[in-house]
């Protein structure tokens, strides 16, 4: 029976020829061998919450629901194994009540680990890796129906930790958690210049800090998280209600509107931007501060360029949508990412500002959206590989240091390539 597969973002559908939800290692196997002998394309899905067509395939969909338990806990090393289907919505749950928790994550949990990690999936805190950092080692089915373990003294645990389901279907993932801890969250405003000029020692007196900015408005949110031993004090249930009444019906009503009406959208920016962006200071359990309720339908692109130049594009950002007279309806997102070793990781060498552009589709998203790349071009940005890109083979190749080893190895696990859709052909030849 045929499947149509159609992402979070709705900018990408395909028409599969089946939907698999395999409930072992064994039957991942079998999948594998005989797509591998039909000469079909298998492509993993988690949550779909890519803006990327990294699902997309007329072959074969395969989602791993069905394998979503916890294997083990090991409480004295901090460690735990998981089936790479579990989404992290429950994984943060099961966690706290086993009194442990995940050191950062990033605004969403209706991801699975396997897809979260494979795309590089980041909070924020320039101390803090991407999440795929904390793995510690992985097993997966390759594309010649083979089980293969990269453990942590292994160097291709690095190729495999950020490889976009290229090198095969994940099956399990041992991570490193910590002790559950609470974090503080404080929120502020400032003048949109004074933000700048800040934005560096902002980011070395926070564990996590992030900054929003609304087009539009002339003043940006910073949102800084610290660890405390503060008790919990979450957001009563009429807060929440009302919170969520405004993040599901008044901003999404907001975005409609402005696909239609263009002109309206900078005074409703405002009014969002108002009523959203609440100063103050709330304590809670790490994962609910750091989640985020899941925001309206939008589009998203997402570039990681060197953390000293965060200020320096968010002002040319700002520029660029004056000078090209464009009403941009969403809010425009700096995150920062210690440095890492992960071949495909936008941090691979170097500390990252992770700039995530926002819009609505609607009048203009083009332009805005090809202006940002072109800005972020200027600093080598690498594009995040669960928002949508363009980039060429050669353009990726010239990004990444290693991007021609991890071409290599899908060779080696993926001779035949049984997981090569259109979008990993584009980018790995």
């Amino acid at each position: 029976m045929s499947y149509r597969f159609t992402n979070w973002g709705r900018n990408y559908t395909s028409d599969a020829t089946a939907l698999r939800k395999p409930r072992s290692t064994r039957e991942v196997i079998d999948i594998v061998g005989r797509a591998r002998a039909d000469g079909t394309v298998i492509r993993p899905v988690g949550a779909g919450h890519s803006w990327s067509s990294l699902v997309c395939t007329n072959g074969i969909i395969l989602s791993l629901d069905h394998m979503d338990r916890v294997i083990e806990v090991d409480h004295e090393r901090h460690r735990v194994r998981l089936q790479a289907g579990k989404r992290l919505k429950h994984i943060n749950e099961e966690l706290a009540a086993m009194g442990l928790g995940l050191s950062n994550l990033g605004s969403v949990s209706e991801q699975s680990i396997a897809g979260a990690t494979a795309t590089g999936t980041h909070g924020t805190g320039i101390t803090f890796g991407v999440i795929a950092s904390a793995i510690r080692s992985m097993t997966l089915v390759n594309g010649k129906g083979e089980v293969v373990q990269f453990n942590e003294d292994d160097p291709k645990l690095n190729a495999a930790r950020v490889a976009l389901g290229a090198l095969g279907i994940v099956t399990e993932i041992e991570m490193q958690v910590e002790p559950a801890f609470n974090l503080e969250e404080t929120v502020w405003k400032l003048p949109f210049d004074e933000a700048l000029r800040q934005m560096p020692e902002l980011l070395d007196q926070h564990e996590h800090i992030k900054f929003w900015w609304m087009p539009h408005t002339d003043f940006v949110a910073c949102y800084a998280m610290n660890r405390t031993d503060k008790p919990a004090n979450p957001p009563s249930r009429v807060t929440e209600f009302v919170e969520g009444f405004l993040n599901d019906y008044v901003f999404e009503g907001i975005l409609a509107a402005g696909r239609t009406a263009p002109g309206i959208i900078p005074p409703m920016n405002a009014l969002v931007a108002d009523s959203y962006f609440k100063e103050g200071t709330r304590v809670d359990r790490s994962d609910r501060v750091f989640n985020l309720p899941m925001p309206p339908i939008h589009l998203e692109e997402e570039y990681g360029i060197p953390a000293e130049y965060a200020s320096e594009m968010l002002s040319r950002v700002r520029n660029m949508v004056i000078r090209e007279n464009l009403k941009v309806s969403f809010i425009q997102e700096i995150r920062f990412v210690e440095a890492d070793e992960i071949w495909l990781s936008n941090a691979f060498g170097r500390r990252s500002c992770q700039f995530g552009a926002y819009m609505a589709d609607g009048p203009g998203s083009d332009v805005f959206f090809r202006e940002v790349a072109r800005i972020a071009a200027d600093y080598d940005g690498r594009p995040h590989w669960g928002k949508d890109f363009r980039h060429t083979r050669d353009e990726l190749a010239a990004l990444y240091p290693k991007y021609e080893d991890f071409e290599k190895l899908r060779r080696e696990m993926d001779p035949d390539g049984v997981f090569a859709n259109s979008l990993i052909s584009r980018s790995f030849g």
